[in-house]
């Protein structure tokens, strides 16, 4: 009768290997000019900047046409995603500080007040 062997192939000393499950938050080697932060995470912030993109004229187009079920889908999505910015910061700083100098116009007067409307209250109050 043969023998019952169990064989283990794992070993715990780690020897030769980085243990990641442990140090994802760790960084090894910082870069001098930009630390530990590389911004592997912008892809995802892209996708969110771009699904908020979308998400806010389906929300739109839903409304006028009265199809509230689709409404209130892309309402529940847009909640989720009310911390996300969909142009960078950069932008609402310059539009902000362009549609100060032209408040002053009454040309521009409408459009420099629904411009300033659209930048994010966390970014508008940075820049004020």
């Amino acid at each position: 009768m043969a023998e019952n062997k169990t064989q283990d192939y794992f070993d715990d000393k780690n020897e030769g290997h980085v243990d990641t499950r442990e140090v994802n938050c760790r960084c090894e080697d910082p870069d001098r000019h930009l630390g530990c932060d590389l911004g592997i995470d912008d892809g995802i912030m892209d996708m969110k900047r771009l699904r908020k993109a979308i998400l806010l004229p389906v929300r739109r187009v839903a409304y006028r046409w009265n199809r509230l079920k689709l409404y209130y889908w892309a309402e529940q999505e847009l909640y989720e995603m009310r911390n996300v910015h969909v142009m960078p910061k950069v932008y609402y700083r310059w539009l902000f500080r362009i549609s100060m100098r032209i408040v002053h116009m009454d040309r521009f007067r409408r459009f420099a007040d629904k411009a300033i409307h659209t930048i994010p209250y966390s970014v508008r109050f940075d820049v004020a």
